[in-house]
Order: C-alpha cells, then sequence, then structure tokens
C-alpha cells in the first residue's frame, strides 16, 4: 500500500510540475485555469472529412501524432481543423499540444500553440526559432477582426508568415469559410486562392460526442456520488443532442441541471440557466439581494457589450481592469473576482469570458430586448449570437402566435403559406410577411426576419406607421404595403446608422427618417438626362431597337393630344394618346406621350389587356432590358421568384434604371405593374 501511495504521489507531483511548465509554454495565450480544465475533461476528440459523413470515427489526437506529425507525411503541410462552437476545438489544441510535448519521448518535431486572436500572435510566430522544425497550432481564424472583415487578405497574411513551418493546423467554426471555400459536403481538402498564395489544406472536422463519448465525460466530472446527475445529463443529451454533445455545456452540466422541471428546448434557455445560477452563486451585498443581482447581469451584459463594440480596436474579446472598474461605479455594484463565474482574469490583468459564446449570447440579449441597442443583426464574428437572437425572435413569435393572422413566403419556399404553419427554422428566412390583425401585437419578432423585402399590413393606413412600429424593421430596405378597401399603397423606408452612447457603451441603432409613400409613375425632368451628351459622350441608344415603332417621330399624325400637365419641376408637357395595331413587346397597346417645350418626351406604354402568361411574359422583358442596361439601381438583374410573388399579390415594383445608368445609355426606364395585370413601362427623356 505504501508503494502505491509512493508512485501515485510521485505521478501528481510530475504532472503538477508538467502543468506548470505548460502554462509557462503557453503564455501569454492561456491562463492556468483554463489550461488545468481543458486537461482534467478531455474526452478523445474524433474526426471525419464532411461535416454530415458517415465515416468511422478516428481519435483526433492520434491520427495527428502518428500520421501527420511524421516526416514521412506529406500529404499536406496546412490542416483546417473545424466544428461547431463549443465544441472542443482550443481544448484540442491544448491537449495535443500537451500530450506530444510532454508525453511522448520521440517525436520528429517541436510544438508550438498561438492564440490568432491575441496581439502577441504574430511577434511570437515570427520569433519562433526553427520554424522548419516546429509544428504550429494556430487557434481561433474565426474570432480575428482583420478575417472578420476580410478572410482573403487576412489568410494571405497568415501563410506568409507561416509558411516555413513543417505543419500548420489552423481552429475554425464551420460556416465562417465561404461555402464554395469550406465545401462541408465534400471531402476535397480546401484549396485556398489568396492575392499572393495558393495553398491546399487538408479538412477536418470534429466530431460530436456520442453516447459513449458523454458518459466518459461525465465520469471525469461527476463523481460516482452524483449519479443521479449523470442519469440527467445523458437524458439531456438524448433529448437535445444537437446542445448537449458540445464539451462547453457538459462542462456546465451541474448549474444547468439545477432547475430540475425545466425542459431546455433552446439553445439560449442553458445560457440563461448558466448565468441565473453564476449570479444567485455570488454573495449578495446590501440589504437588497435582489437588486443586486439584477445588476449583476446588467453588469455582465455592458461588459459583453464593451467587448463587442471595442473587438477590433482591441484585437480580442476582453476588457481592461480599469474599464470594468468604471461600470461598476455607473452601475452602482462592488464585486471582486469569483470563483465559478463566467468571468475570468488573464494574468497580466484583463478580464474576458471563459468562453466567446457567452459573449455572444449577452451581445443578442441586449440587441433584442433593449431598443436602444440595435447592431448589425449579421453578428460578425459571433456566431452564438446570431442563433440566440434568432431564438429570441422565435419566442417573441410563439408569445403572439395566438393573435397573428396572416401569410408568409421564404427565399427558399415563395409559395404563400399561412402562418400556422410556420416552423422555427423558417423564421428568419421570411422574403415578405402578410399581417392581418397586427394592432396592439408585440412585434418585436420581425427584428430577426434580415431577408425580409415587404410587409404588408391589411386595415392599415399611413397614420399608423408609428415610430414603434418601424422600430422592429430589420433594416431600411424593407417596403411596407398599406392595404385597405382593396387599395395598396407602397411605402418606402430610409434609413442612417447613428453612433450611441448608453451607459458609456457604443453602439448602433437606427434613426428613421419619415416613411413615405412611393410614387410608382415619375416624371423626371428631361434636361437632368442629358447632361452626358453635353459633356461631349454619346450613351448607347439600344433600347429603341426593341420596340416596332420609331419613337424619336413620336408624336405623329396617328396621335391625338388629349391634354396638358406638368411635373414636379414645374415643367409644362403637352399630353397625346395613342392605341398601337400591335402589342409593343407583345403587351403594351396603349402609349402616352409628355411632350415638353425642348422637343424631348417621356412615353409611357401601358396593356388594356392582362397576358395569358403574364409571368412568362414579365420574364422575357426583364431579360431584354437586362441584356441592355444590366443590373438596375437596386442591383437587380433577372426576373426571379419574389418577382413572381410580387406579381402575384397584384403589385409589382419592377426593374428601375433611373439613375445608375445615365452616363451609358440615353434613356432612363422604369417597368412595373400597380394593379394585378395593369403593366407600365416609362421612356424617359427621348429626342
Amino acid at each position: 500500500m505504501l508503494l502505491v501511495f509512493l508512485v501515485q504521489s510521485l505521478r501528481f507531483i510530475r504532472r503538477k510540475i508538467l502543468l506548470a511548465r505548460l502554462s509557462r509554454h503557453l503564455y501569454p495565450f492561456f491562463t492556468p485555469n483554463q489550461i488545468n480544465k481543458a486537461i482534467a475533461s478531455y474526452v478523445a476528440a474524433r474526426f471525419k472529412s464532411t461535416e454530415d459523413g458517415e465515416q468511422v470515427r478516428q481519435n483526433l489526437i492520434r491520427y495527428f501524432v502518428e500520421e501527420v506529425f511524421n516526416r514521412k507525411h506529406f500529404e499536406f503541410n496546412y490542416y483546417m481543423i473545424l466544428s461547431r462552437p463549443g465544441m472542443g476545438k482550443t481544448s484540442f489544441f491544448i491537449n495535443l499540444f500537451w500530450q506530444y510535448r510532454y508525453q511522448l519521448l520521440k517525436k520528429d518535431f517541436k510544438i508550438k500553440l498561438v492564440v490568432l486572436n491575441h496581439a502577441a500572435a504574430f511577434q511570437t510566430i515570427e520569433q519562433c526559432p526553427q520554424p522548419d522544425q516546429t509544428v504550429l497550432l494556430l487557434d481561433g481564424l474565426d474570432e480575428v477582426p482583420e478575417a472578420i472583415r476580410d478572410y482573403r487578405l487576412y489568410m494571405d497574411k497568415l501563410i506568409w508568415h507561416t509558411r516555413n513551418f513543417a505543419r500548420v493546423l489552423i481552429s475554425c467554426r464551420t460556416g465562417f469559410l465561404p461555402q464554395e471555400v469550406e465545401r462541408p459536403k465534400e471531402s476535397k481538402p480546401i484549396s485556398f486562392v489568396g492575392e499572393d498564395s495558393y495553398q491546399l489544406m487538408g479538412k477536418i472536422y470534429i466530431d460530436p460526442f456520442d453516447e459513449t463519448d458523454v458518459f466518459t465525460y461525465l465520469k471525469k466530472r461527476l463523481s460516482l456520488f452524483e449519479i443521479k446527475k449523470r442519469l440527467k445529463a445523458q437524458a439531456l443529451h438524448a433529448s437535445m443532442p444537437y446542445l448537449f454533445s458540445r464539451p462547453l455545456f457538459l462542462n456546465y452540466i451541474g448549474y444547468i441541471l439545477e432547475k430540475k422541471e425545466h425542459q431546455y428546448t433552446h439553445i439560449n434557455e442553458v445560457y440563461t440557466a448558466l448565468f441565473q445560477k453564476w449570479i444567485a452563486a455570488q454573495p449578495p451585498r446590501g440589504s437588497n439581494p435582489l437588486e443586486y443581482r439584477k445588476r449583476l447581469h446588467q453588469l455582465f451584459v455592458e461588459l459583453a457589450w464593451d467587448m463587442y463594440a471595442n473587438w477590433e480596436e482591441r484585437e480580442g474579446l476582453w476588457i481592461p481592469e480599469q474599464t470594468l472598474v468604471v461600470y461598476q461605479k455607473n452601475i452602482g455594484i462592488e464585486v471582486e473576482p469569483w470563483e465559478n463565474s463566467p468571468l475570468d482574469v488573464h494574468p497580466d490583468g484583463y478580464f474576458f469570458f471563459v468562453h466567446p459564446s457567452f459573449v455572444g449570447y449577452l451581445v443578442a440579449w441586449k440587441s433584442f430586448f433593449l431598443q436602444d441597442s440595435i447592431p448589425d443583426i449579421e453578428f460578425k464574428g459571433l456566431s452564438m449570437a446570431a442563433i440566440c437572437y434568432h431564438e429570441f425572435c422565435w419566442k417573441a413569435y410563439e408569445n403572439e402566435f395566438s393573435q397573428l393572422r396572416g401569410y408568409y413566403r421564404t427565399l427558399l419556399n415563395p409559395e404563400k403559406r399561412p402562418l400556422a404553419d410556420i416552423r422555427p427554422w423558417e423564421l428568419k428566412d421570411i422574403s415578405r410577411l402578410y399581417l392581418y390583425d397586427y394592432k396592439g401585437v408585440d412585434l418585436r419578432f420581425l427584428r430577426g426576419l434580415k431577408y425580409l423585402k415587404g410587409l404588408y399590413l391589411y386595415d392599415a393606413e399611413y397614420a399608423d406607421l408609428t415610430p414603434k412600429l418601424l422600430e422592429q424593421l430589420p433594416h431600411s430596405d424593407v417596403y411596407i404595403y398599406l392595404v385597405k378597401d382593396g387599395e395598396t399603397t407602397v411605402v418606402e423606408i430610409s434609413s442612417a446608422p447613428v453612433a450611441l452612447e448608453v451607459d458609456g457603451v457604443r453602439g448602433v441603432a437606427y434613426q428613421w427618417d419619415p416613411p413615405r409613400p412611393l410614387n410608382l409613375r415619375l416624371e423626371p425632368d428631361p434636361s437632368k438626362i442629358f447632361h452626358a451628351r453635353i459633356n461631349g459622350h454619346r450613351p448607347s441608344e439600344a433600347v429603341l431597337k426593341l420596340f416596332n415603332m420609331d419613337l424619336k417621330a413620336l408624336p405623329n399624325e396617328t396621335c391625338k393630344q388629349i391634354g396638358d400637365g406638368s411635373n414636379a419641376q414645374g415643367l409644362t408637357y403637352q399630353i397625346y394618346e395613342q392605341y398601337a395595331g400591335f402589342a409593343e413587346l407583345e403587351v403594351f397597346n396603349k402609349m402616352h406621350i409628355h411632350l415638353f417645350p425642348d422637343g424631348s418626351k417621356n412615353i409611357l406604354f401601358c396593356n388594356t389587356y392582362t397576358p395569358t402568361l403574364l409571368i412568362q411574359t414579365l420574364r422575357e422583358i426583364v431579360e431584354r432590358l437586362v441584356r441592355i442596361y444590366g443590373e438596375d439601381d437596386y442591383h437587380q438583374t433577372e426576373f426571379n421568384e419574389d418577382d413572381e410573388a410580387q406579381v402575384e399579390d397584384g403589385l409589382w415594383l419592377g426593374r428601375k434604371w433611373a439613375w445608375g445608368n445615365t452616363d451609358s445609355y440615353a434613356f432612363p426606364l422604369h417597368l412595373y405593374m400597380d394593379k394585378p395585370g395593369n403593366l407600365n413601362l416609362t421612356l424617359f427623356g427621348v429626342r
């Protein structure tokens, strides 16, 4: 027994010494606490070569140690390690470094671990001796602000700085790289083509935990005396494998299980439970524990918001101690570093959340629940923020579901369907939404509809567009259709991003300009159209060849003068009307010619009957015009499914080349449908 005790003691002492060395080697990128947790709870990661692949799951560390880190292995020098957030990419790198450097007696290379989202990253890479004899592990490509802005430019820089290393492993979350680069359904390597480099990279996907991995992990985290918690945790994994296959959440399973009766259905509910537990665990100060916990939650939220707002400037999701102290004073709360807290302190004195996804959750919470904190809902660099924000929107929709009546269309399915049929994953993809009885309903869920193009409000008037309603719109490119008594008014929204200072936190909100009805019938000043000709450039008149009639010769003896008019600039014109004996562009059989004093004219084409194949007719007209004009003022080209949806709804905004191409083409043009089957095409400034 004494011998066993001595052996165990020696092993313990040796491990402590090696862990101390490891902490020194991984400084300044990881704290000792992070390292100890990553090693103590590590379950061997397994991998596959496609995201949804069915290949045999292989031990990831063993694969790299025995095959990739072998001088005879020449398949790839670069490898991209991919997984969803919280799947253990950082823990894998720490354990790979630990096992390769300290557990192997014979090895072909040295090894170095660097966190890319750290100010010292490139300095550390440059100062590495003998790079051709070194394996370089680069953690967190998707967390680097520079890579988020322009990943190609950053990858060019990264490959240049690491080109001499024996092997380079880069970790990144799935979905960060463009689909055409990552190609998650294919086992082919990643082919990176930059400005100054070309590199093939092996592609590795970390596999989610299966039941055996979860059981092994829980054995390390929960003792034999906590067998009930183990069983509950396994049941939780079975009910939500997408979530509880991630080591991040299994690491906090004890906290998550505190809510005994709660059934988790969304990721944000798990984060909420974690923060509630952390806050409840802190000893309250003052006479009002409830108020203290409320302020503590506010502190977490503001710290996360500050980290996100200053991410690029600081080159990481962290906050200086002096800034933390300012927030404590502003909120009126005294705290010190806590045990079992989501916050950790770096040896250099700055604070950070133990996982970037915690910042994402808190940023999403503030963005959704506080009206003055609406960021870009793409949440670049914080994938968990986008997930939680969408879940908050869905929860808000569920709360109002019984009062809402209407229809929706999505990008992937443009068919008009009842709102009763909508599924959670469809909400963010809604392109057109039709609402009846919307007044008095909480419409905050609209803020998550980032692809929304048209919002149809029935039995609504212009006066109903209150600031409270406009604040819920996800962006300024939404057209609002007010439908009442069979008439539809289209309202155009415009906005500009405005920097805010909210409780000392820099945020972004939208300052809305007053909405205005969209005037489909334009009558511009013809003299403004010919500035290109005056400057000596002769624009193309190719569009005139689409018409059978000589439009320059109008009005002629077949035209009838029916009155006079004036435009917004006060210019008067004579109005002529003509019924064509044939249909121009196979649909327009009636024309109005507005003749100005200088001899220029605006020609308005319309139809007196609805074509049998309306959609096909419009598709062909748009195709012809795009060949001549290119994309329109709103960057639209060919006739698409959203156009079909608008035509089906009876009002189509069409295509407009009113300012974008006047230097290249002589005649601005507008094509639209203002009533079911009533098509209009206007050609401006013909002379």
